[in-house]
């Protein structure tokens, strides 16, 4: 289980411009869920923040296609590798330094983490021994990764994108997810999202949950079940404690909006720097 300290990534100063720091302080989730029903009916019970539970040196437990269950890490790792493939193709496959960079990005993830690169290295050669990541056929000298998350979690190109939002973003709604995908796959509606995410959630085992919604919410909120399974309870508890006023409601989705358009400009930089690295500049 993940410790307070996320104590699972190593704790060195950086040494230079390359190096990380460890990751933020945060709670830790364990998880739990009923397996039973759809996404609508669900019933689980999670702790709050819904971090990936399994530390590294935790023992797995299994999850979808037989695989192992995600770490914090990994499921980093393979959020930003889904993402980065379709939305900055002429960058991808990663380096590992892209790669660190993408887990570390301040917009477009919850939590915000500070990983060193010696932590997602140890985290690829597991992904890799599991056949989730590879290193892609290249005539450079510098390794770049890429996903195989098609074939490891036997998705769709819209079930893809779907996880690879939660993997990146934690609990979401219908609305969010809809906005969030356009340049991850075309949803042509939000009963396009809520149809992927009930037959994730019908998959054995599952892929997704609906944890239902709390009090000043609107709608529910979805959730991958990649780390394992979670508990909706505590987050109805957790999100009603905080639910915001309509006032922060409206500055929430302006930020939203704000999150996109850096997300959009970063995604001309990176291929900006791809087009410079490929011209040898």
């Amino acid at each position: 289980m993940w410790p307070r300290s996320y104590a699972a990534l190593p704790a060195k100063e950086p040494a230079g411009d390359d190096a990380v720091g460890a990751a933020r302080n945060g709670p830790d989730i364990a998880q739990a869920a009923d397996r039973g029903g759809g996404a609508s009916s669900r019933s689980v019970t999670l702790r709050p923040l819904f971090r990936c539970e399994r530390a590294v040196d935790d023992s797995p437990t299994e999850t979808a296609a037989g695989s192992a269950s995600l770490n914090a890490i990994e499921a980093r790792i393979l959020g930003c590798l889904i993402e980065k493939a379709a939305i900055t193709p002429e960058v991808y496959p990663l380096t590992l330094n892209a790669l660190v960079a993408a887990c570390n990005q301040k917009t477009s993830r919850e939590p915000v983490l500070q990983l060193e690169p010696g932590a997602v290295a140890h985290a690829l050669r597991d992904l890799e021994t599991r056949d989730l990541v590879r290193v892609a056929p290249s005539s450079q000298r510098v390794s770049r990764y890429e996903h195989r998350f098609d074939t490891g979690f036997n998705v769709t190109a819209r079930q893809r994108a779907v996880l690879c939002l939660l993997l990146l973003r934690g609990p979401q709604t219908l609305n969010e997810l809809l906005t969030r995908s356009e340049r991850l796959a075309e949803f042509p509606s939000v009963e396009d999202v809520r149809d992927t995410l009930d037959r994730l959630a019908q998959r054995e085992p599952p892929l997704a949950v609906n944890l239902g919604r709390a009090a000043g919410q609107r709608e529910d909120r979805y959730m991958h079940l990649l780390c394992g399974p979670v508990d909706a309870d505590a987050y109805v508890a957790t999100a009603a404690a905080d639910a915001p006023g309509s006032a922060r409601g409206g500055l929430a989705e302006r930020v939203a909006q704000l999150e996109g358009e850096i997300e959009s400009l970063r995604g001309e930089l990176d291929a900006l720097r791809g087009r410079l690295e490929a011209a040898g500049i």
